[in-house]
Formats: structure tokens, C-alpha cells, sequence
């Protein structure tokens, strides 16, 4: 069979998700969706969290060590915690302190998730039952955060909080351990079906073991838009859509092209480009929020 022509490397895939990120977050500061440029931002955003999580899955499956990974998402996770701290605490009264709490630390969230993923991998399998308790700590902000939502909209619990506040929980999840289930279950029809060891190395090795991996993923993306759809189309509950903005979500599949054409190359990288990706986060939300405490 010939080999598909795949284009996209990880590098790119993550600069694409940086870029389709800052647009989102100004998209907030641009009126949210109640504005058509709002809108038209936040939409173009939802691109970046399939990638994030995407490359989330790719990083845990190939890194060297899977807790030096982790380390760094728990450092950024604190930083931005401090960050959001500072900025939504009472000294800072920016637009009456809805800078960041309406963001969330991404950070925070996916350390969670990897977390969870590492802990249920662990080579001890009397151990993998450790992966419990960061999922029932996702469950527990997660009911948190819509405890403290009523018929108006998000009711903010303690400035404390906001650097925990899991802005994508169950749309999140879903993605993330979406992603890792097809690519075990791939995995295992590979191994049924072509048997031979050489066989299995050569096919994963070729660019269309990614392509139908992905494809998979792909279609997995379209089932998920198509239940958020009906749930942001048919619920009357406005808590609810005040918790999640599933009609939102929709658009996620709109980062299907650029996972299709993912190669699994890493692409151009150095020390500085690994570091300049996580730093880049803080850096632009502080941006992005001093820009628009100047004009407000």
C-alpha cells in the first residue's frame, strides 16, 4: 500500500494550537461571544485544546521520563496559579475581576490528566489504582464548579479558586481519554491482525499507521460535535449551559485537517524552543490582560 504524505510535525502542531489559543483569548476580552468579532475568535480557538491534548498524549507516550513531563506541567500549573492569584485577587479590580477567572489554569488541567494517565500505566499494576484519585478530584472541582452556578450565569466562589477553576472538565476529558482509548484499541487490531513482530514495526513506522490512527481520532471528534451540539441545541437548563458551553464545543472539528496531516515528527527543537513553549502561556495572557487594563 502506498505511503500516505503526511506534512505536519509535532513543533508545527503546537504552534498552530498556540496561535488558535491567543486568538481565543482575545476573543474574551473582545466581548465573548456576545460580539460578532467575540465570536469569530473564540471560534477559531477551539482548535487549540484537541491539539493541546493531541500533543498531550503524543508527549506521554514517547518522552523518556514520563515524571520529568509531569514536573513541568505541575510547575507551570503553580506559576499560572499564582499568576491568576495575583490578578483576580482584591488589589487588582479589572473590570470588576473577570480577567482570568473566565480562562482557567490549562495548566492545571492537564497536569491532572497526566497525571492520571502515568499513575494507570504504572508498571505495578497494584499501583494503577492510584489513578483514581485524580480523576475524583476532577470530578469534585468539576462539581464544584457547577454548584456555583445559578440561573444567571457563574457565580464566583473565592478569587482562591480561580486558579483551580477547570474551564474545559467534562469536554476535556472526554477528548483526552478518547484519544488514549482509540489508540490502544488501534493498537491491539494492529496486533491481530498483522501478528508478525517485523510486520507491526514496519507498518508503525510508515505515515499510514498515523493516518488511519488519526482518522479514528478524527471520527471520534465528529461524534463528540455532534452530541455537543444537541446538548447546547435541546437542554433548557441554563445552569447547564452556563457550566459548559457545549454548543461551543461543536467546533472542535475544526482541528481535524491539521491532526489528519500529523506525521509524528518532532520537527525543529532545542532546549529553548521546549521552554519557550510553556512560557508563552503566562506571558501572553499578561499581555493580553495589561493591554486591556490600559484601555479600560
Amino acid at each position: 500500500m502506498r505511503d500516505k504524505k503526511l506534512y505536519l510535525t509535532n513543533n508545527v502542531l503546537k504552534i498552530i494550537a498556540l496561535v488558535t489559543m491567543t486568538i481565543d483569548h482575545l476573543g474574551i476580552f473582545l466581548g465573548d461571544i456576545s460580539t460578532p468579532i467575540g465570536l469569530a475568535f473564540r471560534i477559531i480557538g477551539r482548535i487549540s485544546l484537541p491539539l493541546y491534548l493531541f500533543l498531550l498524549v503524543e508527549g506521554l507516550k514517547y518522552t523518556k521520563n514520563k515524571w520529568a513531563y509531569l514536573l513541568r506541567l505541575g510547575i507551570m500549573s503553580i506559576f499560572i496559579y499564582t499568576m491568576i492569584l495575583f490578578i483576580n485577587s482584591p488589589l487588582i479590580n479589572f473590570k470588576g475581576n473577570i480577567a482570568l477567572d473566565r480562562i482557567g489554569n490549562i495548566f492545571f488541567e492537564l497536569f491532572l490528566y497526566a497525571l492520571t494517565y502515568i499513575l494507570a500505566t504504572l508498571k505495578h499494576k497494584k499501583l494503577q489504582i492510584l489513578c483514581i484519585f485524580p480523576v475524583l478530584l476532577i470530578i469534585s472541582l468539576s462539581l464544584l464548579k457547577y454548584l456555583s452556578i445559578n440561573q444567571l450565569g457563574y457565580v464566583r466562589l473565592h478569587y482562591l479558586y480561580d486558579g483551580f477553576y477547570l474551564q474545559y472538565d467534562v469536554i476535556g476529558f472526554l477528548i483526552f481519554f478518547g484519544i488514549i482509548f482509540i489508540d490502544k484499541i488501534y493498537n491491539l487490531i494492529i496486533k491481530k491482525e498483522l501478528k508478525e513482530d517485523n510486520r507491526i514495526i514496519q507498518f508503525k513506522k510508515s505515515n499510514n499507521y498515523l493516518f488511519y490512527r488519526d482518522s479514528l481520532i478524527s471520527f471520534y471528534f465528529v461524534l463528540l460535535s455532534i452530541l455537543f451540539y444537541v446538548i447546547g441545541k435541546f437542554n433548557n437548563s441554563s445552569t447547564l449551559n452556563a457550566y459548559q458551553n457545549f454548543g461551543m464545543a461543536t467546533y472542535l472539528v475544526f482541528s481535524i485537517p491539521f491532526i489528519i496531516l500529523y506525521n509524528g515528527k518532532l520537527g525543529c527543537h532545542n532546549k529553548v524552543l521546549q521552554y519557550a513553549y510553556y512560557l508563552y502561556y503566562p506571558l501572553h495572557l499578561a499581555i493580553i490582560f495589561m493591554i486591556f487594563y490600559l484601555i479600560s
